[in-house]
């Protein structure tokens, strides 16, 4: 991971760790800390809040806005991440492409049940509001995690070679805003908007360009013409290496103890 990968990671870490702390706070000793967390006023002029809001409508507009979008793994959509390869199977970019829009279909199925039982207990009275507002940190800490450490989708619905070819990496950013559904006012809901117009967007742009979402017929999207560095596999096979460094130490450990 790069240094801006890193700093990133951390400090979606950081956020989801305050305020799981002020949650717990909350929660143990009946106060209302989270909410003076949330609108506490930095030099009595901004909320923290509307710090973070502004910082996330930054990171969604440029994704929306082409000329700000520089990077083929969310932006392969655009016509100028794709470099056309010459000759390809039409027929395989077809079974490609539907192969993809039904794993794309099985992942919108499986966030609609993992977010349906906290739905249910909201509507039942059962779930704080506040609660939506952990389970936004959350994922968006994971969705950094997904991007460089371990993505479920990745390995078990999507299953592309990686984010430069995910069929669906720019939907995370309607992933990790869905619990703000739950607390409608102007801020939650403005996030929403933005990351509904970049799921359109992306869509769209399936609809009428699957040629740029395969390497069958995107040259930007093999590995021998990708600019960036294997991050999810150059992890995975250093947490490999890790665990039989590990095992190699055990097995020697216990081999000792043995002789």
């Amino acid at each position: 991971m790069g240094l801006r990968t890193i700093i990133k990671l951390y400090f979606r870490l950081i956020i989801l760790i305050i305020f799981s702390t002020f949650l717990a706070y909350d929660y143990y000793y009946s106060t209302n800390m989270t909410n003076y967390l949330i609108n506490y006023k930095l030099f009595n002029v901004v909320s923290i809040i509307h710090i973070l809001w502004l910082f996330l409508v930054l990171e969604m507009i440029v994704l929306i806005i082409p000329k700000f979008n520089r990077y083929s793994y969310s932006g392969k959509h655009l016509l100028k991440h794709c470099l056309p390869e010459t000759n390809y199977n039409q027929e395989k970019l077809d079974q490609f492409t539907n192969q993809n829009k039904k794993r794309a279909l099985n992942s919108a199925i499986f966030w609609i049940l993992l977010n349906a039982p906290f739905a249910l207990l909201f509507f039942l009275g059962y779930l704080h509001p506040r609660f939506f507002y952990w389970l936004f940190f959350l994922y968006y800490f994971f969705d950094t995690v997904c991007i460089n450490i371990f993505c479920i989708f990745h390995v078990y619905i999507v299953r592309n070679k990686c984010c430069n070819e995910c069929r669906i990496y720019n939907w995370s950013n309607f992933m990790y805003c869905t619990p703000l559904l739950f607390m409608p006012n102007f801020w939650n809901y403005s996030l929403i908007f933005l990351s509904i117009i970049i799921l359109i967007q992306w869509e769209v742009s399936v609809h009428f360009h699957p040629e740029r979402f395969s390497s069958i017929s995107n040259r930007t999207l093999q590995c021998k013409h990708c600019p960036h560095k294997c991050r999810y596999n150059t992890n995975k096979h250093t947490l490999i290496q890790w665990i039989n460094k590990i095992g190699q130490s055990l097995y020697n450990k216990f081999k000792h103890a043995k002789s």
